[in-house]
């Protein structure tokens, strides 16, 4: 791609440029930063990602808070609404059969840490009843309760064998903000700006060197992602 500004016009959706990337064969984790997450979104992009993790890709997933409650929240329990376990359950309760597909691809490949997000600590399971996902998601925010923070990024890594791309912008990883939603984004194909690592002798932070900070500042996701999806209606 030439172009280095997506901002879903015709020529250029955000939707076709992470098919184009992911079904590129030249890498083989990708990193995710969004402040929304939903079905739809995972929707249009499955046939790629379904060949991506079938041939062993990696994809980890790290989802914002929502900041504050909205006005049609306020009459149940904080807990019971919290972003995003709330509106992803309503948005999962709406949708039709036409997603039960990708639900199925991402119940297949996020099947592990299934005590992540559960109440229950992952030091305390054994390890023998852990294995590997290639699907990871992780819930920003959640640490300093005191004072949390609602994670408004939105950055895309690809990473490979000599390769590193990467797109920061304002897309969030849903349905409208990979076609609909008037977007704009920035692809940088200069693999040092993308993975380099961050010591005393650099002066420049790359993508996944912040990505990593705020994986580390996140909280395991899985158990209650797997949880949600498998007691909707699909």
């Amino acid at each position: 791609m030439n172009n280095t500004l997506i901002d879903n016009s015709d020529k250029f959706l955000m939707r076709n440029v992470l098919k184009d990337y992911i079904s590129s064969g030249k890498y083989n984790h990708i990193c995710i930063a969004t402040g929304y997450w939903d079905l739809p979104g995972m929707q249009l992009i499955h046939e790629e990602l379904k060949s991506f993790l079938e041939n062993g890709g990696r994809l980890d997933i790290m989802i914002g808070q929502e900041p504050q409650l909205r006005s049609y929240q306020t009459n149940t329990e904080q807990e019971e609404n919290s972003f995003p376990d709330f509106y992803l359950q309503r948005d999962i309760n709406q949708l039709s059969d036409l997603y039960r597909s990708t639900a199925e691809l991402i119940l297949m490949y996020c099947n592990v840490n299934k005590y992540d997000g559960l109440g229950i600590s992952v030091d305390d399971t054994k390890n023998e009843d852990r294995e590997e996902s290639q699907i990871q998601v992780r819930l920003y925010g959640q640490k300093d309760i005191e004072h949390k923070q609602f994670l408004h990024a939105k950055c895309y890594i690809f990473l490979g064998q000599g390769e590193a791309d990467g797109i920061i912008g304002s897309s969030n990883f849903t349905q409208k903000g990979l076609e609909d939603n008037a977007e704009l984004n920035y692809l940088e194909t200069q693999n040092n700006n993308v993975a380099a690592s961050f010591n005393e002798y650099s002066n420049s932070k790359s993508h996944k060197v912040w990505f990593e900070e705020k994986w580390e500042e996140s909280e395991p996701w899985n158990g209650k992602f797997i949880q949600i999806l498998t007691s909707s209606p699909i």
